[in-house]
């Protein structure tokens, strides 16, 4: 017997709506604790009540969608769309733990490693037909996104796509915890005037730019979103295309390359958000049995008869 239970549990994006519901409360409780410390409290309540009332529309017109396809598309914009604006919405979050910038230790680390900050070294390297090639790669990064969604949908429809979306949703949620847990402000901010060679090339080096001055700002840094996003992608295009992921292999390590070249993030930076990916992949299994545990308590309590009937079909 199918019950209302069998079909919330067996919702392939359960996972993803889960985590940013999760991480909407855990961000309202931060804004409660650490009100006296945020410089715009009143935007910032605004903005989260905004983001809850949207999230919880946006999930329940995609729980009446039939047409996979259509259900598909909401969830995919919902869940991108959502951690796109996220970013920049923590921004004001991001001294509350820490009163200072923590880039010093970074760079410390660096140069007792080797010598300098990376991105200093990379100077030597620096030219034109380089920086476009790098700035391309972290550019891709964008309609990347989008393309593996494709692939997961196509392969194993929203079983696929689901497993991928909450992929990147855990992803994304460890980045944001650690933009508080340990704030970069990252090198063009916290030094700007440190650089002697100026990045210069073409369109993607244009649209780089772009996307420096106007989508990103002090902080956001560590872990590298680009690079635990990229290497997310790579674990899923393992899985569901392995044609498309030796095809976008080269473009990936260009990316957590150009992250550093490009003068966008620390090499730590990447080098622990691709750490914390893999855990994360490898760890995925575990978190979706303990979706599967929420869901089953959340219906137990709404839907007690469900629960009964369940149990007693088998």
């Amino acid at each position: 017997m199918r019950t209302h239970f069998d079909s919330e549990l067996n919702n392939n994006y359960t996972g993803a709506n889960i985590t940013i519901m999760l991480l909407i409360a855990f961000f309202s409780t931060m804004f409660i604790l650490f009100y006296d410390k945020l410089k715009q409290p009143d935007s910032i309540a605004n903005g989260l009540i905004f983001l809850m009332t949207l999230s919880v529309l946006l999930i329940l017109l995609s729980s009446k969608i039939n047409n996979q396809r259509g259900k598909a598309t909401i969830q995919t914009i919902f869940v991108l769309g959502f951690f796109a604006y996220f970013y920049g919405f923590i921004s004001d979050f991001q001294l509350i733990v820490h009163t200072q910038w923590q880039d010093s230790k970074l760079i410390a680390l660096d140069n007792y490693l080797f010598g300098s900050e990376i991105s200093l070294i990379m100077q030597s390297i620096v030219s034109p037909y380089l920086t476009e090639a790098m700035m391309f790669a972290y550019v891709f990064y964008l309609p990347l996104l989008i393309i593996v969604g494709i692939v997961t949908f196509r392969a194993a429809n929203a079983r696929g796509l689901g497993e991928y979306l909450f992929a990147l949703s855990l992803g994304y949620a460890v980045c944001y915890l650690g933009f508080i847990l340990f704030p970069v402000a990252s090198q063009m901010y916290f030094k700007p005037g440190q650089y002697e060679s100026a990045l210069e090339g073409g369109l993607f080096t244009f649209l780089g730019e772009l996307m420096r001055s106007d989508a990103h700002f002090p902080g956001g840094n560590l872990p590298s979103p680009h690079c635990m996003a990229a290497t997310i992608m790579l674990f899923i295009l393992f899985k569901y295309s392995r044609k498309l992921f030796y095809l976008f292999l080269p473009v990936i390590l260009l990316l957590y390359v150009s992250t550093v070249y490009c003068r966008y993030h620390y090499a730590w930076d990447g080098i622990i958000a691709i750490a914390l990916a893999i855990i994360l992949m490898k760890l995925l299994p575990v978190f979706q049995k303990l979706i599967d545990m929420f869901v089953l308590f959340y219906n137990s309590i709404l839907h007690p008869m469900c629960i009964s009937e369940s149990l007693s079909d088998k």
